[in-house]
């Protein structure tokens, strides 16, 4: 029984590891890299998504390399498709490594097929967090490459048993002084609580003073600011189950949303 499970686990990673089928890129299939700006001191949350025109995918693979003497990769997290892709849970192969140059990801969703990524476009698949390591100005390029592991992990993904080139879209981190914040640190101290909820509602509705952050205030990332906000703090600190506010949430980073809000002043954040 043992080798009857694994057998599928096998073959998937090594299309993964053994070369594509076919090496031009499948525009079925497209890997795409998002951009952002970092200020020194800080970081920023760079996110890998999927976009499935294709067949129901089994698994991923690829690296992802930048310059370290430009850009550093601190962390890589499941994006909000990979957590659940398992029938709600996690793939059932699921490999990370990180590097001074870069960082790979491989992913089997089901050992047995019980579970695949259907068609669909806008998959978050990972989350990297990039601290900067160059001046000002610098612009980073970060891209997908198949020359990071031993073995190297290819990018591609798989499709029946078969592994195919996906097209791959770079992006780029640009090290600039702008502004950062952590989410939901509405009243400028150093945590996130009850206390964080108050002061929004009481700008709101109350007269309170602007926060001095008003992205830190956005705890949906919509671009404005409104009750739906505090109901958004209100539910993540305090009812099971509540999605996590959007990023940056944990450190201090940068609006990944173009919007027209803007941060003054947040504690602890440059």
């Amino acid at each position: 029984m043992r080798s009857v499970i694994f057998l599928p686990l096998l073959v998937l990673v090594v299309a993964m590891f053994a070369g594509q089928v076919n090496g031009q890129p499948n525009p079925d299939y497209q890997f795409i890299l998002g951009s952002g700006s970092v200020a020194p001191g800080s970081t920023v949350e760079i996110a890998v998504v999927f976009d499935n025109n294709g067949g129901n995918v089994q698994g991923w693979s690829w690296g992802v390399c930048s310059d370290p003497s430009a850009v550093l990769v601190e962390a890589v997290a499941y994006g909000n498709t990979t957590a659940t892709a398992n029938n709600g849970a996690p793939p059932d192969f699921y490999e990370l490594n990180l590097f001074p140059d870069g960082w790979t990801v491989g992913a089997v969703i089901s050992f047995v097929g019980s579970a695949i990524l259907p068609p669909g476009t806008g998959y978050e698949l990972n989350v990297a967090t990039y601290s900067p390591v160059g001046a000002l100005g610098t612009i980073a390029t970060i891209d997908f490459c198949g020359q990071l592991g031993n073995p190297p992990w290819l990018v591609v993904v798989v499709v029946g048993g078969m592994s195919f080139t996906p097209v791959q879209n770079g992006g780029t981190i640009t090290v600039e002084q702008v502004d950062s914040f952590i989410r939901g640190h509405v009243n400028g101290d150093s945590g996130f609580n009850i206390a964080d909820v108050v002061t929004l509602l009481g700008y709101l509705f109350n007269n309170f003073p602007t926060p001095g952050c008003l992205d830190a205030s956005d705890g949906n990332d919509d671009g404005s600011v409104n009750l739906a906000d505090a109901i958004t703090l209100f539910n993540t600190l305090f009812v099971p189950g509540s999605p996590a506010i959007p990023p940056p949430s944990s450190t201090c980073g940068v609006d990944p949303t173009d919007d027209t809000l803007d941060c003054g002043s947040s504690a602890g954040c440059p």
